[in-house]
């Protein structure tokens, strides 16, 4: 699962790395070269600045990630989150325009200088915020709200009066997400399990009670 795994691949000239999430466009993990009049008139190009190395991304590497076998297959490119400036845009893209920064994710393909994204995955990145912090937020953040979805706690108000939660590896990617989370969503006490002792004040500093 190292970097011994990957393998460097210089992109042709108007050609983009492409998530499954944009199959009935063409297959990926590359599209075919892209004229303006080509893009999908919902999705953007995206000059990729950053992107973020997950779990998932060692598990591609591996070879063990169901979903990467299933949708896609190898050769892949891995990764989901992205930040970097919108290139190019699709006719009915009404929201971005080249130049804005934005982060996201894309269904694989996010090790790239250039993919092609649908604009409803792309969110304006906020002043102050750098890219590569950008790209470090997307999965992690979705992952930790799905998690809260799942057991009660969003969109909507908690619907349990018991506010306690628990949460596993909590200095971690999606657990210091879910920490603050569940801290924002008025949840206590927050109590958080980490896998050395060295983790404890880190945990601490992200809200754990």
């Amino acid at each position: 699962g190292g970097s011994e795994q990957l393998r460097l691949v210089k992109l042709r000239q108007s050609v983009v790395t492409v998530g499954y999430n944009l199959t009935d466009f063409c297959r990926p993990p590359y599209t075919p070269a892209l004229t303006d009049d080509r893009i999908p008139e919902d999705s953007v190009i995206l000059d990729n600045e950053a992107f973020s190395v997950n779990y998932a991304d060692v598990c591609i590497r591996w070879g063990l990630y169901e979903s990467a076998k299933r949708f896609v297959g190898y050769p892949i490119v891995p990764g989901f989150d992205v930040a970097g400036r919108v290139a190019k845009v699709g006719s009915n893209v009404k929201t971005l325009k080249p130049g804005d920064r934005v982060f996201g994710c894309t269904l694989f393909g996010a090790y790239s200088s250039r993919v092609l994204v649908p604009a409803l995955q792309l969110r304006p990145i906020p002043e102050g915020l750098s890219m590569p912090r950008a790209a470090a937020l997307p999965a992690v953040s979705l992952t930790a709200l799905h998690a809260l979805s799942l057991a009660g706690h969003f969109p909507e108000k908690s619907k349990y009066s018991n506010k306690a939660i628990l949460i596993h590896s909590a200095a971690g990617g999606v657990g210091s997400m879910l920490v603050q989370m569940s801290k924002i969503l008025g949840l206590e006490p927050v109590v958080g399990v980490v896998g050395s002792s060295s983790k404890v004040d880190e945990a601490k500093s992200l809200g754990c009670d």
